[in-house]
């Protein structure tokens, strides 16, 4: 049996067709890039061009048997709990809405702690634990860094530190990738690498290492599958962005969707997939290359084949993520230097049903209580900033302009009649954020407010958990 097991194992780690990640350039001036990387730490060859990429399996580290060495159910034992925050933006849905109750109602509860924190990450929660990245405070990563962490921490007591997983970050894009946890495995993002780590011993179990280097979005997760991107360099003409379907339970590569089998051609791809089981579909965004094109693509979940895309956000770049309710599928969109767009599309057809003008963001809208939720803007570059919330048929709630709050990378969450956003700070270190606020869901009156946190927060279990620009994690209730 054991030699057996080994074979399967064995087999594993030969699926997939390496492709050596490269690429470099000076800093670029975009939306989706704004940090700083030193051209010494990558190489400036491309080896190989195909879309794939190798994995590495650890079986010592597995819960379940490998029973097939292509695509295997993957059993999970400990699935989180309905109050848990599992993944970015609650759900892989992305919709931001947790159904977490006795939330506070001011904040009085206010505990904090330095790590330091990456100050825009979304913290992820479930089963009595918390993951937060690691490893230096703020958005921008210092000069010289090489390497991050995941910590995990006991929710009971979140000072105390369970583990930590170091993480390669010689690619210095600011990425505010989150990771993602079933209950068994987390599963994590950066550079051009992505692990999934046993959630009680913090081994790795396998890893798998992409074509190019991931910006903004982290792993989602669906039953048997996790769904990740990488976002491709505009310095390297063949080095395009790339979302890929992997099988959870040991990383096997199952397909990936690119510049081959795109239509249109995409060069950049920021997004955490969406993935819909109601008719096994992920939506994920792309821009081309000259960063006045988005695109919104479905795309079969089993398979990586595309059902339809749009491509009527012109002049501007798709670089968030996408969220959807029953009927719709909503985006919003970046302008450097000018406004972006909310965008409601039908999920059968691709249709566009209504854009609303707001400003420019990679965030993700949040749904809930009948209406779309976003944040946007850019204090750290001298911009606007909002936050925004419509009713599903396009008609104005209520917004809130320049009013202290809201950021372009800042994802609003909503629950218990609250919603929360932060505030993104205009000075050092700028594109992360120095407050949160806690809004009346239905009305957007600000109920209470904490000069600290503000980054995309996550709600579990009565607890708001949020990362501030100074390196310290902080929680309310």
């Amino acid at each position: 049996m054991k030699k057996r097991i080994a074979a399967l194992v064995a087999a594993c780690m030969l699926l997939a067709v390496m492709a050596p990640a490269v690429a470099a350039a000076d800093y670029q001036k975009s939306a989706q890039f704004m940090g700083y990387f030193e051209r010494n730490n990558v190489t400036n060859t491309i080896e190989d061009t195909k879309p794939g990429g190798y994995t590495y399996v650890n079986p010592d580290a597995q819960l379940t048997t490998v029973a097939d060495a292509v695509g295997i159910a993957f059993r999970t034992t400990h699935a989180p709990g309905p109050d848990d925050w599992p993944q970015f933006h609650y759900n892989v849905k992305h919709d931001g809405y947790s159904p977490s109750t006795g939330l506070p109602s001011d904040n009085s509860s206010a505990w904090s702690k330095y790590f330091p924190v990456i100050g825009t990450v979304n913290p992820i929660i479930a089963n009595g634990k918390v993951f937060i990245l690691t490893g230096y405070a703020g958005f921008d990563e210092p000069a010289g860094l090489t390497t991050i962490n995941l910590t995990c921490l006991d929710e009971s007591d979140p000072s105390q530190i369970l583990w930590n997983f170091t993480l390669p970050r010689t690619i210095h894009w600011g990425s505010w990738a989150a990771p993602a946890t079933d209950g068994d495995y987390v599963y994590v993002s950066s550079d051009d690498k992505h692990y999934a780590i046993n959630v009680t011993t913090g081994e790795e179990v396998w890893n798998f290492t992409g074509f190019s280097y991931v910006s903004n979005g982290g792993p989602a997760i669906s039953d048997d599958m996790v769904f990740l991107s990488d976002s491709g360099d505009y310095s390297i003409p063949l080095k395009n962005g790339t979302y890929y379907g992997l099988n959870k339970a040991n990383g096997a590569l199952r397909w990936t969707f690119n510049w081959t089998n795109a239509n249109p051609v995409f060069k950049y791809s920021q997004a955490s997939p969406a993935y819909d089981a109601t008719d096994n579909s992920v939506y994920v965004t792309g821009y081309n290359a000259d960063y006045n094109q988005g695109y919104l693509y479905k795309v079969n979940a089993t398979t990586g084949v595309q059902i339809w895309s749009n491509y009527t956000a012109t002049g501007v770049i798709l670089g968030g993520s996408a969220s959807f309710d029953t009927d719709n599928v909503y985006v919003t969109s970046y302008l450097y230097g000018g406004n972006g767009k909310l965008y409601a599309y039908s999920k059968d057809t691709s249709v566009l049903k209504w854009s609303k003008t707001i400003a420019g963001t990679d965030a993700t809208p949040a749904i809930a209580n009948g209406l779309v939720y976003v944040s946007g803007g850019t204090a750290g570059s001298g911009g606007s900033t909002g936050v925004y919330a419509y009713y599903t048929d396009g008609t104005l709630a209520w917004r809130k302009l320049n009013a202290g709050m809201g950021g372009w990378t800042d994802s609003v969450s909503v629950a218990n009649g609250y919603a929360f956003v932060g505030h993104e700070n205009s000075t050092y270190p700028i594109y992360s954020y120095d407050s949160i606020y806690a809004l009346n869901a239905t009305t957007g009156a600000t109920v209470w407010f904490y000069p600290q946190g503000g980054a995309t927060a996550a709600i579990a279990n009565s607890k708001v958990y949020t990362n501030g620009n100074n390196g310290y994690l902080y929680r309310f209730g």
